[in-house]
């Protein structure tokens, strides 16, 4: 009986002493594991738990410590060891070093002021609409908001007005882009069409209810190297904006054609103009006064069409005669005289009696039916060709024993031997 009495008191102290033990701070204290927090160290009286970041001690949790409300101490109660607890720091929506910014779908944490965390899209996405951007640095970051004690981070979307991913379009191509913008431009021939927004001479892409609408291109009438065909006429070359065309040989350009000068040539070309979307060629008509090898020059009393150049019918008079004071000899000095041109009328020069010229000392080199022979000291001698005859007249002035006919002069006109028909 006394034996057992022993033994139980032995076993009952022998239990006493191991929960004594469990709440003391040793070497071998198994420390409880806690949620939201762990175990960081101990002294000799009691060990002592911190909490993740964004959570904080419970008010039941021993934090009377040494180390302020950053460490939270275990108690003993009944002889049980009671770690302190944790719980979501409503302080957690406050901008410090120990708030756990959360983690976003394509975006990222950025950094932070001591109001807010500031965050950033990835390229190709944007903030949401619900997301705070409200801040001073426009758009391009957005802010962590606070509701219920709980801290919100802002949203990404797909920007689909700046992702990147620009759309082809037809007849024309993307050249470039910054951050905002794809910049096109039309293909050979093409224009944008009036509706697509322009940046100097690329059309760009612009956003409209968050659908990317890129610029259009259509057929430049007025550019697009496909120049008409004319009557009369040709294509001789063109630029990157223009069709020059030549009249043929013969025709001239219209009034109401656009003519324009060439440095490197020596003639005008006719133009291609723009009016209303609708190109417009020059048109050629018969140039009247124009020299060309079907050219009909005038024939003139007292002178006679000589040759031509590219411009201009020339001109010369008779022996005895000179052009008139009206007739173009801004030539080759007086002998020749060239066409003018007024009113789309050819004009001839005109000639008139040289009064300088001794007119009975001019002789043709040749009579009607008789030929020149020689001169003697006051006449020129003809005779008749064969099968004709001086005439009765001109015998009186002639030499009957050799059949020869003398010119004789009148009041300063030289007056020739007639040759008639033998009987």
């Amino acid at each position: 009986m006394i034996f057992t009495v022993l033994l139980t008191c032995l076993m009952a102290h022998a239990s006493q002493g191991m929960v004594l033990q469990g709440c003391k701070s040793t070497s071998k204290t198994v420390w409880p594991k806690i949620e939201n927090g762990r175990y960081n160290h101990r002294n000799s009286v009691e060990g002592y738990y911190i909490c993740d970041k964004g959570y904080k001690f419970t008010k039941e949790s021993n934090q009377d410590t040494p180390y302020g409300d950053r460490y939270a101490a275990t108690t003993c109660k009944d002889d049980v060891l009671i770690a302190p607890a944790c719980e979501v720091d409503p302080e957690g929506c406050k901008s410090t070093s120990r708030t756990v910014w959360p983690e976003i779908e394509n975006g990222r944490y950025n950094h932070r002021t001591s109001v807010a965390g500031f965050y950033i899209c990835d390229i190709g996405y944007k903030f949401t609409k619900e997301s705070n951007q409200d801040t001073p640095y426009g758009d391009r970051y957005a802010t962590t908001t606070c509701k219920d004690d709980v801290l919100i981070a802002p949203a990404c979307e797909v920007d689909v007005c700046n992702n990147f991913w620009y759309p082809q379009i037809e007849n024309g191509r993307k050249r470039h882009q910054n951050s905002t913008t794809g910049f096109y431009q039309c293909d050979m021939g093409y224009k944008f069409t009036k509706e697509s927004i322009m940046d100097g001479r690329y059309g760009a892409t612009t956003c409209k209810d968050d659908v990317l609408i890129a610029p259009a291109c259509e057929v430049d009438v007025c550019n697009n190297f496909w120049y008409p065909q004319i009557e009369n006429g040709r294509k001789h070359h063109h630029n990157s904006t223009t069709g020059f065309y030549q009249c043929d040989q013969g025709y001239r350009f219209t009034k109401e054609s656009t003519q324009v000068a060439v440095k490197w040539s020596h003639r005008d070309y006719g133009v291609t103009t723009c009016k209303d979307d609708v190109l417009i060629a020059p048109a050629c008509e018969v140039d009247v006064c124009a020299s060309t090898s079907k050219t009909v020059w005038p024939e003139i009393e007292n002178g006679r069409y000589r040759h031509r150049t590219s411009v201009a019918g020339f001109y010369q008079c008779d022996r005895g005669y000179k052009f008139t004071k009206e007739s173009n000899t801004d030539t080759y000095g007086d002998l020749y005289a060239a066409t003018t041109c007024k009113d789309d009328v050819l004009i001839a020069p005109a000639c008139e009696v040289d009064p300088e010229v001794d007119f009975c000392k001019i002789y043709p080199n040749a009579i009607e039916n008789g030929q020149y022979i020689g001169l003697n000291s006051a006449h020129a001698l003809y005779f008749c060709n064969r099968g004709f005859t001086f005439t009765e007249e001109s015998k009186k002035t002639g030499s009957t024993g050799y059949q020869i006919g003398l010119t004789s002069c009148e009041d300063n006109a030289l007056v020739l031997p007639v040759c008639e028909k033998s009987v």
